[in-house]
């Protein structure tokens, strides 16, 4: 074995704050490994530090106070086979970053900080396994490309997807299908007119990851001069909104399963005159939240509302307000019981 010693130096040129010098003694030919721990400064400009290795088949960088590369890899560095940059805090590249690596096969940025991937730098021909878990990935629609299975594409050379973890508001829900669920929804909300957001995932994944999630996502179809209630929502859909449309009928709740899931329900301003329908439905004995501000309710069948409200150990909030209600003798004292349900 031979054991070859390099002198790192750095200094500041002319004393400046922004410039560094880099100064590596002893370089060599034959050098194929070159391996530097704890790199004490916040960038790396491989077209200084890496001349005079030609031969270079493997560059490690463990740990240290790294963030940026200035520079791509330089064309001498063509033969370098595998880049290991791990634990650092690595999280900028320069465009075309790899892209005079012909040989390189096998690229390792594990536990460093970055919050994305730009497909165009990392998807280089060569490359066969990328290493991308540990960093503070975050989980939207611009992850999709990490779903390909086609042949040479960048999602299929990622070679520890099932560590992949999200950063927030999905903070450490598995990154894979987290962004499936993302994309899935995306491309449903495009069958409505409405607008579509997903809240929030729960479950942390584990052995069986995909069944452990459940998703919650949130669907707006306010405003949008709506006459009935949709036909198709988004999966995942709990919370809806319906709010100033024109809405008469509450009958698909009884009949669409499409709403099985939805927990809070909001249809303020619409043209709402009655709920009877919904008397002895299974949406009305799992709702959370469901708001008729505003419609045309003069009434309402309060035994049925003081059984629900009884029975329903989900409902948090009923929302009756701005209704022309009959203040009679025969419907407010059932209705004032069955307010006094919930307090």
């Amino acid at each position: 074995m031979i054991i070859v010693w390099f002198v790192f130096t750095v200094s500041r040129i002319n004393g400046g704050t922004g410039d560094y010098h880099y100064h590596l003694t002893n370089k060599g030919q034959n050098v194929r490994t070159l391996v530097f721990c704890y790199w004490p400064l916040p960038i790396f400009d491989p077209q200084d530090v890496l001349q005079g290795f030609p031969s270079l088949k493997k560059l490690e960088m463990k740990k240290g106070n790294l963030t940026t590369l200035i520079s791509s890899f330089p064309n001498e560095s063509r033969s370098i086979e595998k880049i290991e940059i791990t634990g650092t805090r690595l999280k900028e590249l320069p465009e075309n970053a790899f892209a005079n690596l012909s040989s390189l096969k096998i690229l390792d940025i594990r536990n460093n900080s970055f919050p994305e991937v730009d497909v165009e730098t990392f998807n280089i021909p060569s490359l066969h396994h990328i290493y991308l878990s540990g960093n503070p990935l975050k989980c939207t629609e611009d992850a999709k490309w990490i779903l390909s299975r086609e042949k040479g594409s960048l999602g299929r050379k990622i070679a520890d997807k099932e560590y992949l973890r999200c950063t927030v508001p999905y903070d450490g829900r598995a990154l894979i299908p987290v962004v499936e669920i993302i994309s899935t929804l995306k491309e449903e909300c495009t069958k409505t007119v409405c607008e579509c957001e997903l809240v929030y995932v729960v479950g942390n994944g584990g052995k069986h990851i995909y069944k452990q999630l459940m998703a919650f996502a949130s669907v707006n179809c306010s405003h949008r001069g709506l006459t009935e209630m949709p036909s198709f929502l988004p999966a995942n859909t709990t919370t809806l909104h319906l709010s100033g449309n024109k809405i008469k009928d509450l009958g698909p709740l009884t009949t669409n399963p499409v709403y099985k899931g939805v927990i809070d329900l909001y249809l303020d301003g619409n043209k709402i005159e009655s709920i009877v329908q919904l008397e002895g439905s299974s949406w009305m004995d799992h709702f959370r939240l469901f708001s008729l501000r505003g419609n045309k309710l003069t009434d309402l069948p309060t035994y049925a509302l003081e059984n629900v409200l009884q029975h329903n150990g989900n409902a948090v909030s009923l929302y009756l307000g701005k209704n022309p209600w009959t203040c009679d003798c025969l419907f407010t004292p059932g209705f004032q019981r069955s307010q006094n349900i919930k307090r």
